[in-house]
């Protein structure tokens, strides 16, 4: 990427808040695990975004939150690794997209369930009133788990800036 005090890099996908919970011992299903809990912003995208920031790439990073706590916490760790994140979608009464994953005692998924229903709400109208942000980015880094969105975003932007997808598995990168 070219470095210059203007040329930014924009990433644009969902961001998480996950939570994971660690047993200590004998997992034991329908009962209540004596371990740790562990909370950290992930997402692709996001997890793309602040990794470019703490290497020094000037990077914007677009993406949908509830006006909740979770969404505060992922905004105040982004800013705390200079992210800047001021353009994304604060959704008033949303609730930020939640993981929330249990481990055995060796480290092994036994459960989890995902919360992405807010990542819906991101319309082909929001995104365009960013336009502006996405004609004058480098490069756009995209996640590639919404194709029809995806398609939109490619169409629409093409030959405005550079794309690079990056989908979260073999499957998806098949779509």
């Amino acid at each position: 990427m070219t470095q210059n005090n203007n040329s930014y890099a924009l990433v644009f996908g969902i961001s998480i808040y996950d939570i994971f919970g660690f047993s200590y011992a004998g997992y034991r299903p329908y009962d209540s695990n004596p371990g740790k809990v562990k909370v950290s912003c992930g997402g692709v995208c996001r997890n793309i975004a602040e990794n470019m920031s703490r290497v020094g790439v000037n990077t914007k990073f677009i993406s949908i939150l509830g006006d909740d706590s979770k969404g505060e916490d992922i905004l105040r760790r982004a800013k705390e690794v200079g992210l800047d994140m001021s353009d994304s979608l604060v959704v008033k009464g949303g609730s930020t997209p939640t993981y929330l994953a249990i481990l055995d005692e060796h480290g092994e998924m036994v459960s989890a369930v995902v919360d992405t229903k807010l990542a819906n709400q991101f319309s082909h109208e929001e995104l365009d009133k960013r336009a502006e942000i996405i004609e004058n980015a480098e490069y756009m880094i995209l996640g590639a788990d919404n194709p029809p969105f995806l398609e939109y975003v490619l169409e629409k932007y093409k030959g405005k800036t550079k794309f690079v997808l990056d989908p979260v598995s073999g499957a998806k990168a098949n779509v």
